[in-house]
């Protein structure tokens, strides 16, 4: 099965652009990326191993070779009561952009098939692994598990996103999705 991989590699872009926006491993600002910058060996080596798990996991040892294919993104703004949390159409699109552009060449795109707002204090102010991130993604979620959930939210605990894998998805009842903390969304404009 290649799309865990397209999700692992989905979080690593996201995570790396974001870390590029706030390079700040000082934390000074207050916000924190949750690594420290990895050699060029050792990014090797965990790309290594990463594809050496999941083939055994997913592939039966066996290298797989699909190549290219559509994921629809389903993406959830979700803003408080006071409007906080607004994602305009061009925030969207060029984060949408640097993935398509990361993937272009395995024939991967992203396609935004459903964009909603959701107005909920709890949910924006949501946390790694707490009620407000489950009960937000039980919630809202959409499409199947081959398919990508993006929440926009204001997440605390000093995080800049994470991600939920097939096999936590499938403890939780969710599909796989994406978190971001809306202020690290990528505009290039």
């Amino acid at each position: 099965m290649v799309f865990p991989s397209i999700l692992l590699s989905a979080l690593a872009l996201v995570v790396s652009a974001a870390g590029a926006l706030a390079h700040d491993h000082g934390h000074s600002g207050g916000r924190a990326c949750g690594f420290r910058d990895r050699t060029e060996a050792e990014a090797r080596e965990e790309a290594r191993l990463t594809e050496t798990t999941l083939q055994r996991k997913y592939g039966g040892g066996k290298k797989t070779s699909t190549v290219g294919g559509v994921i629809n993104v389903y993406v959830h703004e979700i803003q408080n009561t006071d409007g906080e949390g607004v994602v305009s159409e061009t925030m969207l699109n060029d984060q949408i952009d640097v993935l398509n552009d990361a993937y272009a060449d395995g024939g991967w795109t992203f396609e935004v098939v459903e964009w909603d707002v959701t107005v909920n204090n709890d949910w924006y102010s949501m946390v790694y692994g707490g009620s407000s991130e489950i009960n937000a993604k039980k919630a809202l979620r959409k499409g199947t598990g081959a398919d990508l959930n993006l929440y926009t939210a204001d997440i605390q605990g000093g995080l800049l996103g994470w991600a939920t894998f097939p096999s936590v998805s499938k403890l939780l009842l969710i599909t796989p999705s994406l978190c971001i903390k809306v202020s690290n969304l990528i505009c290039v404009a």
